[in-house]
């Protein structure tokens, strides 16, 4: 799953949201107030636990995304892909 959640508010994961946290980081600012997933104001006091936590979820998910995927390309026929024995 593409979300995370961080201080009680639910954010979804998007390169976007990774890059500019990370561009924040780099400016040296320490706190920011971001929108969470329902449009309310979260301020985030440590940019680096909130990247990393961004970076970890938005990884897992990819890795289980291409692992899904690279089950269905071995997979022969839609009677497998769909699992009947047939």
């Amino acid at each position: 799953m593409m979300t995370i959640g961080y201080n009680g508010n639910m954010f979804t994961v998007k390169l976007e949201l990774v890059n500019f946290v990370k561009q924040l980081i780099d400016l040296n600012v320490k706190q920011y107030i971001f929108l969470d997933d329902n449009e309310n104001p979260v301020l985030v006091s440590d940019l680096h636990d909130f990247h990393s936590k961004l970076i970890t979820q938005y990884t897992e998910a990819l890795n289980e995304y291409y692992s899904e995927t690279e089950k269905l390309k071995k997979l022969r026929d839609t009677k497998q892909i769909v699992g009947l024995d047939v």
